[in-house]
């Protein structure tokens, strides 16, 4: 029995329906439930913002990850005590559609001068109004770091957090040696144990015995850290911004929207108004704490970091250590690729 072709039409469609629309059907519930599986990294970002250009970008890439569901920030705390550095950091969480995000600022610090950029973004256009939304006006409005980062961690679930350190290491000294409060009966060092999965510090350098700015801003705190953390410890050296730096040719072709942006804007200031490039450290340690299984980095034997009587870091190597440092993997290509996608990918939320 032969069919006209407005049958066979009829038995293609019905075809369609009851083979190829199901199997899409349960890709698609396969998809949501892998994706469901997959909760994003709780990131503490502790940074001295106002310092180097690199602290930027950093909170910008941190955002950007934020935005693919690769993580969430949980909290933002300064170790820089300037008026300022507390409101910058109120205008890159607002700029990226996260003004809710909480920020704590160090009271009393040892770096405290005036920074390349935090003036030169936080300046109102012409007409008086903010060139960047924020609501923090000074840093003074905002609570104490250590305050922040105990309310973070006691509502995350166990061995869950990753805390990046890319500054001096006066809030995380401070952290370990916080008292139980209304966040957490836990001491600090407690808490930490409880809820910490792993700490990553912008610190160091193995490549040459030289006392590195985040180790020596504040030595006592940074001898206490690696002392006293009780969990595993990844340290992005200086020798990494060496190896690895932020291009030139992605501020000036990569950030298509918006049209002001406080990254260039940063970066313009940093360097006189013109577009440069810079070493890209604090860059590799957020990438590092966010994605630490995509083999960007080879990594240190195991072992315990400390300092010598000069500050220079040094790695005494044991199988049992929870110490390690990166080390540059190869060409910097595949490190550059992603820190320059991630920097100007624009603010959206999933």
């Amino acid at each position: 029995m032969g069919f006209n072709q407005r049958e066979i039409r009829v038995l293609l469609r019905r075809l369609v329906c009851f083979t190829v629309l199901p199997c899409m059907w349960l890709f698609t519930i396969t998809n949501r439930a892998v994706a469901a599986e997959i909760e994003p990294i709780p990131v503490i970002l502790d940074t001295d913002m106002g310092n180097d250009i690199d602290d930027v970008f950093a909170m910008g890439i941190l955002h950007a990850l934020h935005s693919r569901g690769e993580c969430k920030i949980v909290a933002t705390t300064v170790s820089k005590n300037h008026p300022l550095s507390g409101p910058f950091c109120d205008v890159l969480n607002t700029f990226y559609g996260r003004a809710d995000i909480p920020i704590g600022v160090l009271q009393t610090g040892t770096t405290s001068g005036d920074g390349p950029y935090l003036a030169q973004v936080m300046k109102p256009l012409a007409n008086g109004s903010p060139a960047f939304a924020h609501r923090l006006q000074t840093s003074n409005d905002a609570p104490n770091a250590v305050a922040v980062l105990r309310r973070g961690l006691a509502g995350l679930q166990d061995a869950s957090a990753v805390v990046v350190a890319i500054g001096p290491l006066t809030n995380i000294r401070d952290l370990l040696e916080s008292r139980p409060d209304e966040h957490s009966p836990l001491h600090g060092r407690e808490l930490v144990a409880a809820k910490v999965r792993l700490l990553v510090v912008m610190a160091g350098d193995f490549s040459k015995p030289k006392a590195e700015f985040n180790i020596f801003s504040d030595s006592i705190a940074a001898a206490k850290v690696f002392n006293d953390w009780p969990g595993d410890v990844v340290a992005c050296p200086f020798e990494m911004g060496e190896w690895m730096h932020y291009p030139e040719m992605s501020l000036e072709k990569d950030f298509r929207v918006p049209e002001r942006h406080p990254l260039l804007v940063a970066d313009l200031a940093t360097f006189g108004g013109k577009r440069n490039g810079f070493m890209a450290w604090d860059l590799v340690a957020v990438l590092h704490a966010v994605r630490p299984d995509r083999d960007y980095f080879n990594m240190s034997k195991p072992g315990k970091i400390d300092l010598d009587s000069e500050n220079v870091t040094r790695l005494k190597e044991d199988n049992e250590g929870k110490h390690r440092y990166l080390i540059p993997r190869g060409g910097p290509e595949r490190v550059r690729e992603a820190i320059t996608s991630l920097a100007s990918q624009p603010p959206s939320i999933p």
